[in-house]
């Protein structure tokens, strides 16, 4: 854990460094009452795409050296830098041996979350294609905080409304939703304090009970390979067990911070025609076109990333 967290104060002390050169509109949501940020890429991403293309199928698996940073295995997981970062601070943590980014997080995956979010570190996770995932090897998403080293830009829109509408202690340590994304599947809890690695994990298992996206199927491991695309279930009875892999039947974004966890159920990756990752739910968002930015403006930000998750069943 020692050299994760020396990585990570090391790149602290070059913020602006990023991958991908952007200009920054800041955006307010009328109807939510809250200062966003709309990040727009300045170039079109072809070199980006070119790389992508270039990589095998498991980029994770064999990360460029210039992009290592911490490959001993620690919880089996390694810190390898994002190359295409929008944000100052933008890691990844990955699996040291396959595991399908589908396959249920683990309570040793929380303990080094948990021991991250004591230093400023934001987590974000993509659970499947509709959140924004593109590659197959487990990755969770490190974000520093605060996000830019332009004060002015600071803003973290998503936390302000959790703030504002779940600050009674009464309201806290339970799973919630709010009125942004009302008729929207999602849930979150509020804490006071950073909970132990026991309980952040409950947590992520409770909202995911709450939001109905707890619900595993089994697949062969075969079968399933390096696709996000889910092949049919099997069972013991047909294949061993050895060959068999659990997977998440619903794809959603999960951000953890040191004052709250954030499940959305996503019903598409694309909505309005933005991409909306995981992190995009923290309310500043990524846009490839004045097109885009134009959108966010006239139809509101939360508006945007609400309509990027699943509707709820209407009440019987």
């Amino acid at each position: 854990m020692d050299a994760m967290l020396a990585a990570i104060a090391s790149l602290r002390g070059r913020r602006g460094d990023r991958g991908i050169r952007t200009d920054t509109v800041v955006v307010q949501d009328r109807v939510q009452g809250l200062t966003t940020v709309v990040l727009r890429r300045r170039d079109a991403l072809e070199s980006k795409a070119r790389s992508l293309e270039s990589q095998v199928q498991d980029a994770l698996g064999a990360p460029d050296p210039a992009d290592q940073l911490v490959m001993t295995p620690y919880n089996k997981l390694i810190l390898i830098r994002n190359r295409f970062n929008i944000m100052d601070v933008h890691l990844l943590l990955c699996a040291a041996e396959f595991i399908h980014q589908l396959q249920p997080l683990e309570l040793s995956d929380m303990e080094v979350v948990q021991s991250l979010l004591e230093h400023g570190m934001l987590a974000a996770y993509n659970a499947g294609k509709l959140s924004g995932a593109s590659q197959p090897r487990k990755h969770i998403q490190l974000i520093g905080l605060p996000f830019f080293s332009d004060d002015e830009q600071n803003v973290f829109p998503l936390s302000d409304l959790i703030d504002r509408e779940l600050s009674d202690p009464d309201k806290q340590d339970r799973p919630a939703r709010l009125s942004a994304f009302a008729g929207r599947n999602h849930g979150v809890i509020r804490f006071t304090k950073i909970p132990s690695p026991e309980k952040l994990y409950a947590h992520y298992v409770n909202l995911l009970e709450y939001c109905n996206a707890n619900d595993l199927v089994a697949v062969s491991r075969r079968d399933l390979g390096l696709s996000f695309d889910r092949p049919s279930p099997v069972t013991a009875e047909y294949i061993s067990n050895e060959c068999l892999v659990h997977v998440y039947r619903r794809d959603f974004s999960l951000l953890i911070t040191d004052r709250f966890i954030f499940i959305g159920v996503r019903g598409t990756d694309k909505p309005f025609g933005i991409g909306c990752n995981s992190i995009s739910y923290t309310g500043n968002l990524f846009v490839g076109s004045e097109d885009q930015e134009r959108i966010i403006i006239e139809v509101g930000p939360f508006a945007v990333l609400a309509a990027g998750l699943e509707e709820l069943p209407p009440k019987k």
